[in-house]
């Protein structure tokens, strides 16, 4: 077993039917990628951060796994990503925190340090799974997150929204879809 740090112990779980889902969140739309415990990318999605639109944004993510075995990492910078925690909080997922420095190393990593959200997004699901037993929990303790339905009247719709027209440039890795 590994500390996570926040102090609390994660035992030792067995990933292989997880699916992973790194999330780069905006202030207007989120980008999140799906990949399985083998590495392999398996779907980029786009979702309005709107949470009228989640829980479809869910459904299209649950499609890769049999079970509800679904682990999301948000990389939240500035409380983008809140809606979106309290949600998946309430809805009883496994969140947890990535830091925006280690997405930032794992992208100058590469050969071709470009930023795209679809790149952070994969950085932060692989990070995610290379680092599922040390991250800490994303806690939602803290914010007033009572999500019993709309927070607000959407700006954004759930249907129309664009497809990430950048395939993510790794080899044999998945395809790209957006709700």
């Amino acid at each position: 077993m590994k500390t996570n740090l926040q102090g609390g112990i994660r035992p030792r779980e067995d990933i292989t039917s997880y699916r992973f889902i790194g999330v780069d969140t905006h202030k207007d739309q989120h980008t999140a990628a799906v990949i399985d415990c083998g590495n392999r990318c398996l779907e980029i999605v786009e979702v309005p951060n709107n949470p009228n639109c989640f829980d479809q944004f869910i459904e299209q993510v649950k499609v890769y796994t049999d079970s509800n075995s679904l682990a999301f990492g948000l990389e939240d910078t500035g409380g983008l990503g809140r809606s979106l925690a309290c949600f998946l909080s309430t809805s009883g997922m496994k969140i947890l925190e990535v830091n925006p420095t280690l997405t930032e190393r794992r992208r100058k990593a590469r050969p071709h340090p470009e930023k795209s959200d679809p790149q952070d997004a994969l950085a932060i699901a692989k990070i995610l799974l290379s680092e599922f037993e040390t991250l800490p929990n994303v806690s939602t303790n803290d914010l007033p997150c009572s999500y019993q339905g709309p927070l607000f009247t959407p700006r954004l719709s759930c249907q129309g929204t664009n497809k990430v027209e950048e395939q993510v440039p790794l080899p044999g890795e998945g395809t790209v879809s957006s709700l």
